[in-house]
């Protein structure tokens, strides 16, 4: 495939340490796992534009302060991982060859681990004004109540706490679990490759 001819190009501009035989490591039926990752890169834009989407017509069609302030927050920081994640793909897309095959997939793979803790992060900051915002409107609609109305009780209140305490962490650990499932098997092969390149 193109991937392992353009790689099979390197290993022959490369130092000596950095020559491999690309197709012991993966069979000529395999995918680079660089084109996975980009491909799993496009879906994560793709759902990131459709949750903004969302996000602003949350905001659009439900017009209160307290909403639009929860839906605004959510929906910047969405649109902060959708911007550094098609970032992320345009490093994959344009990575350097002439700088080495072990230097470029090193680099690729510190990038990918440090956009994937920073959604994880962010992720963690947002679900409280996400939850936030969607009992306030589960609240208004289900039981046509006004901002005050919602939280004229400390039960309200409570409920709301209790939402965010429970929601926040579940929601969090549910998207280190999906950024597994996504990139975790493509960052242990570009691990295992860095590790074949580095053993020769």
């Amino acid at each position: 495939m193109e991937w392992i001819n353009e790689w099979e190009k390197i290993n022959q501009s490369s130092t000596a340490k950095t020559k491999i035989d690309l197709a012991k490591i993966f069979s000529r039926n395999s995918i680079s796992p660089i084109e996975t990752l980009q491909r799993h890169l496009r879906i994560n834009f793709y759902y990131g534009i459709a949750f903004f989407i969302c996000y602003i017509s949350i905001g659009i069609f439900f017009p209160h302060w307290s909403i639009i302030t929860f839906v605004a927050v959510a929906a910047s920081f969405t649109m902060y991982t959708v911007v550094t994640g098609y970032s992320l793909y345009k490093k994959l897309t344009n990575w350097q060859k002439e700088f080495g095959l072990i230097q470029e997939l090193k680099k690729i793979n510190e990038a990918l681990e440090k956009w994937l803790k920073l959604t994880e992060k962010i992720a963690l900051f947002v679900y409280p004004f996400a939850i936030s915002g969607g009992f306030i409107l589960g609240g208004t609609l289900s039981a046509n109540m006004s901002f005050m109305e919602l939280f004229d009780s400390n039960l309200k209140i409570y409920a709301l706490i209790l939402c965010i305490v429970i929601l926040t962490p579940v929601s969090y650990f549910l998207t280190k679990y999906l950024n597994q499932k996504a990139f975790g098997a493509y960052i242990n092969r570009i691990k295992q490759l860095i590790n074949d390149v580095e053993a020769e």
